[in-house]
Parts: C-alpha cells; sequence; structure tokens
C-alpha cells in the first residue's frame, strides 16, 4: 500500500578488476637524484585486456606528455633543480583509467625555492599554461588572497584557484582571479628576439594584468575586453615584446577580478638584429583579395594534426571575428573571412597551429 518508505542501510558497489589497465612507472626509479640540466628517461609499461588508447606521464596532476604508441618512453632535457614526484596514467579503449605508483625525483642538491611544476621550463618560443605555475608555495611561485583552492582542478592543496577547462584542448585553468594575485613561470627562451603574445582567456566583464620578465614591465597594463562569460574562450592579441635567450622568471599580476586564464603564447617573430635573415612563415599565410571590402580567403598550411583557431584584431587589439576549425590533417586549407560588417581600415589575422601562431594583414576597403 502506497505511500511506503524504503530505507537503504548501505550500498556494495562492485569493481572489475579485470576491466581497467596494468600500468607501471619503469622509469626513473623511486628516489633517483640527476643533476641539474641533466637528461632524464620516462618509462612506462601498460597492459589490458582491450587496447591501451593512450599512457600520460604526469608531475604531481600535470601532464607532461601523452603517447598513443609503445615503447612509452620520453627523454626529457635540461630538468631543473627541485623534487618532484612522477606517475603514469595508463586509459584503455573502455575509457577505465589506471594510475602507477609514485616514485620520488630528486634534481640537485635538494628541494629548490623555486622550480618549474613539470620538472623542465616552458620552453619559448611556445606555450605556457596558466595552471602550471611554478613549484615553491605561497610569497614565492604565487600569491593569493584565499589559502585554499577553491575549485575543483589540480593542484588542490596549493591556493591559486583552479578549474577544469572547457576550453580547446582541456586542462585546467586558473580563475576566480583578484587584484593583487599573481603567479610566476619558469621559462626557457631559446632564441632571442621579438615575440607576439596572444592569451587565450575568458571574462564576463573584462579583465587587467600585467606580464613580468625578471621583474622587468613587457606591456603596461594589459585590458582584456568581455569574452561574453568566463566560459567563453577567445583569443586576444596582448602585443610584441623583445625577450633575451635563456631561463627566465615570468610573472603575472592580476590587477582586476571578472578573468579565467587558460595559457599563454609566445609566437617567435624574429631576430632584432637587422643582420640577420628574417622569420619564415611556415604556415604560408596567404589571403585573397587584399584589399576587400566584403569577403576573402585565408589559406594556411597545417604540419600534423593540431587545433586550429583564426582570429581577427583591429589595431587597438579587440577581437572583431573568430573562426575555430577544430583539428585538421596536414596539408594546405582555405577558410572565408566575412568581413562585410568591418569598418575600413587594417586588421590583424592571427592563425595558431597548435603552439604555432602566426600573423598577417587584412586591408578592409569601401
Amino acid at each position: 500500500t502506497f505511500p511506503q518508505v524504503m530505507e537503504v542501510d548501505y550500498v556494495r558497489v562492485y569493481q572489475d578488476a579485470d576491466a581497467y589497465p596494468v600500468v607501471t612507472l619503469d622509469g626513473p626509479a623511486d628516489g633517483t637524484a640527476v643533476a641539474p640540466g641533466a637528461s632524464v628517461t620516462l618509462a612506462a609499461t601498460a597492459t589490458d585486456s582491450g587496447n591501451v588508447e593512450e599512457v600520460e606521464f604526469l608531475q604531481g596532476e600535470g601532464v607532461i606528455a601523452t603517447l598513443t604508441e609503445p615503447p612509452y618512453t620520453l627523454d626529457l632535457t635540461g630538468v631543473a633543480e627541485g623534487c618532484y614526484t612522477l606517475r603514469a596514467r595508463a586509459t584503455d579503449d573502455a575509457g577505465y583509467v589506471s594510475t602507477s605508483e609514485p616514485a620520488a625525483l630528486t634534481v640537485g642538491g635538494g628541494c629548490a625555492e623555486r622550480s618549474p611544476y613539470l620538472i623542465a621550463p616552458a620552453t619559448i618560443p611556445g606555450e605556457v599554461e596558466a595552471e602550471h605555475y611554478d613549484l615553491g608555495g605561497i610569497d614565492v611561485a604565487y600569491d593569493d588572497n584565499s589559502e585554499q583552492n577553491t575549485g575543483t582542478g589540480i593542484r588542490q592543496d596549493e591556493g591559486v584557484d583552479t578549474r577544469p577547462s572547457s576550453d580547446t584542448g582541456g586542462g585546467s585553468d586558473v580563475t576566480d582571479v583578484r587584484a593583487r594575485e599573481w603567479t610566476t613561470y619558469t621559462v626557457d627562451v631559446t632564441q632571442a628576439g621579438q615575440y607576439r603574445v596572444l592569451a587565450r582567456a575568458a571574462s564576463g566583464s573584462g579583465a587587467t594584468f600585467t606580464l613580468s620578465l625578471d621583474g622587468e614591465d613587457l606591456l603596461g597594463d594589459i585590458t582584456l575586453s568581455p569574452t561574453g562569460g568566463d566560459t567563453n574562450y577567445a583569443t586576444a592579441f596582448l602585443g610584441n615584446v623583445t625577450l633575451p635567450a635563456g631561463r627566465h622568471v615570468l610573472r603575472i599580476d592580476f590587477k582586476s577580478a571578472g578573468l579565467s586564464l587558460n595559457r599563454l603564447a609566445f609566437a617567435y617573430l624574429g631576430s632584432t638584429s637587422t643582420d640577420e635573415a628574417p622569420d619564415t612563415d611556415p604556415l604560408g599565410l596567404r589571403i585573397a583579395p587584399n584589399p576587400t571590402s566584403t569577403a576573402a580567403t585565408l589559406t594556411y598550411a597545417t604540419r600534423g594534426a593540431e587545433p586550429v583557431t583564426i582570429t581577427l584584431y583591429d589595431l587597438t587589439g579587440r577581437e572583431v571575428y573568430a573562426y575555430e576549425p577544430g583539428v585538421l590533417a596536414p596539408g594546405e586549407h582555405t577558410a572565408p573571412l566575412d568581413v562585410s560588417g568591418l569598418a575600413p581600415g587594417l586588421y590583424l589575422c592571427v592563425v595558431a597551429v597548435g603552439a604555432d601562431v602566426r600573423t598577417t594583414r587584412l586591408s578592409v576597403s569601401r
């Protein structure tokens, strides 16, 4: 007879152990110590009753690299002084995931005050992931108004707020920032010269921050326009900077709230010296017709299966057009550019293929 109440004392959940892949981290062995700047080989073994789709090498919760074919080995060069925790993680074709036992790696004489999160510095030209701020803790690698990570992303034992990213490429974001918070990143600039700086960010109301290298301001106050919400990501052109070669500390100082930052990209434009040959464009960017009054076609090339984003900016740095073709096969591609709604003038067309970011100009006339 209804109504009735069913009271449940407990629920027992059964797990099929055979459904999960078996993964071990074969190297380096737990307790390995190497000198700063040395090379370290990461090696893993993964087996499964079905197929192993991928094996990831982790430092903490950060992904150093993802391999899809055996042997699962990776050579890391230029490792930086510090103490690191390594694991291997395997995913099979049914979506089951297993993680190996951890192994401690010490580079140098002990735990340095500041260390790059993924053992080796982020490389410029290339991308700097916001959630991969340095190891070292508060007042060394970051400052945050809250002692706890208020998000649900990686690095829950530290204060910077992170969350799983809904942007292209996944990963995590730094989010819920406040004025006077900051993060630092150990970077390795492989070639001195001029770089174009772009940010992949989301903001509901706009935001302001600064970038500095070894304490020297790079671009002054950087103001990002609203993107339509803190999960609506866009590529923002921040400016061009001149960077010296070598290892440096990049710092982001947040001057307002309202920003979710996924990553920064540094694209090499060429040497600052006029005696050297100009940088070539491996993407082969071409726009025709140029000038145009209504529409044009962008032609570009990709060398691997990497995500592509195409963005137009006016000369103030404001984004006026964005298009994401997604992950494309290697080869030459075209994309339509509808400029019928743009005011006459010069615009920057920025094409990002993975970490390679290139720019060409488009003239709109009437």
